[in-house]
């Protein structure tokens, strides 16, 4: 049976290596044709050491019926191999320093797919990881940018928006940006999150967050930094 289109999106909090995770799984649902017979299943989440997480994820994988994985702090370097079984694993790690790293994990032959590779000057001398795929239905392409960045400095919006300049009908970018704005849910307004609400502007796009934390510290605060951007219907 063919896949029709996207059922939801899931925003995973941070795991603990015991497989709890810090708060509440957030399921934001995208659009849903009425005749949709097959969906796909994506999920989001800042994993922070995946090989000491590998048991945890494989199990939401395949309990939830996992499509496509967009992780975050992954933590991997070219010595580290990671195999999930059923899962082709397409890594972007972070090569000049420790931490860091994205990945997608997406279900094959299930899902048919190519990656989108990056001019190798987009990225020269920033903190902010990005890396993107087309994902192929029946009747349509969807293109998916996963993005990372960890510190203060500023995102290079540049590069998830060059990779998500395709001629896919379907756009998301979604990751973990650290990036506070009211327009997401958030109490407050950082340089980043003026920077996401002018790239969704240029883009032409929405945030589809429900204002629901995704994330809670080891001293109980709570606040929203992963981000999914849509784009808005015609």
């Amino acid at each position: 049976m063919d896949f029709e289109t996207i059922t939801c999106i899931v925003l995973l909090s941070n795991l603990h290596q015991q497989g709890e995770a810090d708060a509440s799984c957030s399921v934001v649902r995208g659009h849903v044709e009425k005749s949709a017979t097959r969906t796909v299943n994506i999920l989001q989440l800042n994993i922070n050491d995946t090989l000491k997480k590998l048991a945890e994820l494989a199990s939401i994988l395949y309990s939830q019926n996992v499509h496509v994985a967009c992780l975050q702090e992954t933590k991997l370097n070219p010595r580290l191999n990671l195999k999930i079984k059923g899962y082709t694993v397409i890594r972007k790690d972070r090569l000049t320093s420790s931490g860091g790293g994205i990945a997608f994990l997406v279900k094959t032959p299930e899902v048919k797919f190519a990656e989108i590779f990056q001019s190798t000057s987009s990225s020269v001398n920033s903190n902010t990881e990005a890396q993107a795929i087309n994902i192929f239905l029946p009747r349509h392409a969807i293109t998916l940018v996963n993005a990372y960045h960890h510190d203060d400095s500023p995102i290079d919006t540049n590069l998830p928006q060059s990779l998500a300049d395709t001629t896919a009908e379907t756009r998301i970018i979604l990751g973990d940006l650290k990036a506070k704005s009211p327009s997401w849910g958030c109490n407050v307004l950082n340089s980043k999150g003026i920077q996401l609400d002018d790239l969704v502007d240029e883009l032409n796009m929405t945030i589809l967050n429900t204002g629901e934390n995704t994330y809670v510290s080891r001293i109980n605060s709570s606040t929203l930094l992963r981000l999914l951007m849509w784009p808005k219907p015609f």
